[in-house]
């Protein structure tokens, strides 16, 4: 995988995990997802610390600390690209670790209604035991 892109989503993957609103999607999406997002988190840190980078351990407790605010996960994304440019064996865990958190995302299925060239609905499709559509006569 590209390192820019690897980076990306690394973020993308712990942003939702270190907010408060994150911890209610987290509990929706699941255990399985949360521990992947622990587990990058993880290995981030022990990367960080096993180089003794201290800016990007202030970094990365910026994004912890204030995961709202963009700057700090722009910052965190850099730093990410560099190591993962860098160090091989640092790519692949990182690699690893988003493969296996995308293979513990519950899939989402939607169906379109296009109808003369204009989209009536769009229908997000979940898990349902009965479901009645349309009017009642």
């Amino acid at each position: 995988m590209d390192p820019n892109m690897l980076a990306t989503q690394a973020v993308a993957l712990l942003s939702p995990y270190l907010t408060r609103a994150g911890e209610a999607a987290a509990q929706m999406v699941g255990e399985a997802a949360s521990k992947q997002a622990e587990a990058l988190l993880g290995a981030i840190r022990r990367r960080f610390g096993a180089d003794q980078d201290t800016y990007a351990q202030q970094t990365l407790d910026k994004v912890v600390e204030r995961p709202e605010e963009e700057w700090p996960k722009q910052a965190l994304q850099g730093i990410l690209l560099s190591k993962a440019r860098t160090d091989p064996a640092f790519k692949e865990e990182l690699e690893q670790l988003l493969q296996n958190a995308n293979a513990d995302r519950p899939t989402q299925q939607f169906s379109v209604d296009v109808s003369g060239g204009k989209i009536g609905s769009i229908n997000q499709i979940g898990s349902v035991g009965t479901l009645n559509a349309g009017g009642r006569d």
